[in-house]
Order: C-alpha cells, then structure tokens, then sequence
C-alpha cells in the first residue's frame, strides 16, 4: 500500500476512505509491527497531503496591483475585487486610512 501511496497510484474518493479506515484499524492490531506499519503509513499519507497542499498554494497566482498611476478610488476598487476573489470583505474606510497613511 505504502508503494501506492508513494507513487500516487489513482484512487477513487470512497476506495481513499475505506483505505484510510483500513490503515486506522491496522494501528490497533496487536502485532507491534503491524501498528509501526500502520503508523508510517498514515503518516506518509499525511505528509503527501501537506506537500500537495503547499504545492497548490505556490501554483496559484500571485495578485498583484500595480498602483502608481490610479487614483484612489481605482487603488480601492483593484483592492476591493482582489479581496472579493479570496472570498474576503475589504471595509472602504479601512483601505481609504491606509492609502492616507501612505502604507498603500
């Protein structure tokens, strides 16, 4: 199994569940090598996972606003729909004290 999970063998998403219960109720087998290999084997899961996530985040888009030549209430709109895309309320007031303040 663990050959699977390394080489990223394709698996439906109810075989991934009853695989992940399966390898569950190996850890509590009575045989210590068995639950070591159960142990190792969700945690090269995991681990797999986390590496993919991390993977996805660096392949998304990088937002970025090229401000100098709006005026503020377009830098506010740019701000406003690049928060709107990540599913993120962005208060006017708040972006309007920072262009103020010379942060943006």
């Amino acid at each position: 199994m663990r050959k699977a999970i390394r080489e990223r063998w394709p698996i439906q998403p109810h075989q991934r569940q009853i695989a992940i219960d399966g390898v569950i109720k190996l850890m509590q087998d009575e045989d210590p090598k068995i639950q070591n290999s159960a142990i190792r084997t969700l945690t090269m899961m995991d681990s797999l996972n986390i590496k993919d996530d991390e993977n996805k985040i660096r392949a998304m888009p990088k937002h970025v606003i090229l401000h100098k030549d709006l005026t503020d209430e377009e830098l506010m709109a740019e701000i406003a729909e690049k928060a709107a895309a990540f599913g993120i309320e962005v208060p006017k007031e708040l972006v309007q004290e920072r262009i103020d303040s010379g942060e943006i």
